[in-house]
């Protein structure tokens, strides 16, 4: 599709000054490394940023693939028109198309028809942009990352923007992330359905206010079961939800009993927040497997006891169970000269003197004692990243543990999904420890996260799906 892969793009909306918005977008392409020809349209200049410079659309010497748009709204119908239909696509950035007060629904409708007169097709208006690593293109500054699996449409450009800054922190890899403003053309079920025939993507996201069709969504849905997850953020579940997605888009929300409902039939993974979100497909980039009839039981090995106390809690108000490990763990486990203070129940509690002892090499003895004999479905390692900077052999002695751990976590994720949790206590010292710990999980495709309650959302989504997939397997057999 030359919306996430275009090899010659326009930049309407660019100035001479450097200041406007299309300037930005111009650097964003350098640093996204876009190689492809990229011509400004501006009324006189001959060159903007190092770029040459045509008078109108109708003057680029090539079919444009990909036009950015941020001019004043009233002039992007004409400027669209310009392009007599040697325009694949247009990204409208600019706003005033009807959405909030309602105002500008008429010019609205002018710029649609345009573009149904011209062939281009329409992407916003009152959009951001659109990330694309394999197409040397985002809105996001900072933001080139590799080809990832996760792709992703948005009704919110701000939300956008949060998805692919945090989702990077977090190691996700996205193939696109399209903000599609108001959807006045091109909207996020059209997106999903170009997603679920893309081989290249693995998984889908979808953040959306309301349904433009919601035939179509369903009909979606029901092609998508048993293929590729798709991980819905609703916004406007609620009433007051509701008004303030109208006065984003300018369009309706629909009632959360319906996508409630959508969930249980077909499977999707319906959220309420971005952590729940990014976690989500963070779960299904990395730890995405051939569905099992796992029990929901996860261990738990860290260092902490309280901590141990309230996060068994946390698994249990989850529905994921932390049971005892197997008696025959236990004797096996004798066989390691544990220190005093060393639990190995579940949770498993070891303090940070024991991570300290002989390099970590006791700590790893027991987890691969864990993952060969109990096999759990889930195992959750977690860290307190003021303990391991306690001193020299403290910090060695955990590393020492993760050096092991990590490829061991890796090695064993079909039969026992590993999540790595790195407590920090707000400290630059621990904030960096923590980057430069997840940067060497992320090598092992280890999900990492900041608390107990992303390591819940990433196993739950993980059980539910393979339980809705097994299922649906289960059916279709009997059928």
């Amino acid at each position: 599709m030359p919306l996430v892969a275009p090899r010659v793009i326009a930049v309407a909306g660019a100035s001479t000054s450097g200041n406007a918005q299309g300037n930005t977008f111009l650097r964003q392409l350098e640093e996204a490394g876009f190689d492809g020809t990229v011509v400004v349209i501006h009324p006189s200049a001959t060159s903007v940023d190092g770029y040459a410079a045509v008078p109108s659309l109708a003057d680029v010497p090539e079919t444009v693939d990909y036009a950015y748009v941020a001019v004043p709204s009233r002039s992007v119908p004409a400027l669209i028109a310009s392009g007599a239909g040697r325009v694949r696509f247009a990204q409208v950035i600019s706003s005033g198309f009807g959405e909030g007060d309602g105002v500008g629904v008429d010019l609205a409708n002018e710029l649609l028809r345009v573009a149904r007169e011209t062939g281009t097709r329409i992407v916003g208006p009152n959009s951001l942009g659109t990330h694309s690593p394999r197409g040397g293109m985002s809105f996001v500054g900072g933001a080139s990352a590799p080809d990832g699996t996760i792709s992703v449409a948005s009704q919110s450009g701000g939300l956008s923007v949060d998805m692919i800054r945090r989702g990077r922190s977090l190691g996700l890899d996205f193939r696109s992330v399209v903000s599609v403003g108001n959807a006045l053309d091109v909207d996020p079920i059209e997106l999903a359905e170009y997603y679920l025939a893309d081989p290249g993507t693995t998984a889908i996201g979808l953040y959306l206010e309301y349904l433009p069709d919601g035939r179509r969504f369903v009909d979606l849905l029901r092609r998508s079961a048993g293929t590729k997850p798709i991980v819905v953020l609703k916004g406007g579940l609620t009433a007051q939800g509701n008004r303030a997605a109208a006065s984003h888009t300018g369009a309706a929300a629909t009632d959360e009993r319906l996508w409630r409902g959508l969930a249980r039939q077909f499977g999707i993974t319906l959220v309420e927040t971005m952590d729940e979100y990014l976690h989500s497909l963070l779960a299904f980039q990395d730890l995405a497997r051939a569905p099992r009839a796992n029990a929901r039981d996860v261990v738990l090995l860290g260092n902490g006891g309280g901590v141990s106390v309230l996060a068994a809690d946390q698994f249990a108000r989850a529905d994921l169970a932390v049971p005892p490990v197997s008696d025959e763990l236990l004797r096996a486990a004798e066989t390691i000269p544990f220190p005093p203070g060393a639990s190995v129940l579940n949770p498993i509690d070891l303090p940070a003197g024991v991570f300290a002892s002989e390099g970590g090499a006791l700590c790893e003895s027991l987890l691969r004692l864990v993952l060969e004999r109990d096999a759990p479905g889930g195992i959750v390692v977690h860290l307190n990243l003021g303990a391991m900077l306690q001193g020299p052999v403290y910090l060695a002695g955990f590393r020492g543990f993760l050096t092991a751990a990590l490829p061991m976590l890796r090695e064993h994720r079909d039969q026992s999904l590993p999540v790595l949790v790195l407590n920090s206590d707000g400290s630059a010292e621990a904030d960096e420890l923590r980057r430069s710990l997840t940067s060497e999980a992320r090598e092992w495709r280890i999900p990492v996260v900041t608390g107990f309650a992303g390591a819940i959302r990433i196993l739950s989504t993980l059980y539910e799906h393979e339980s809705r997939m097994l299922h649906t397997e289960a059916t279709t057999s009997v059928g």
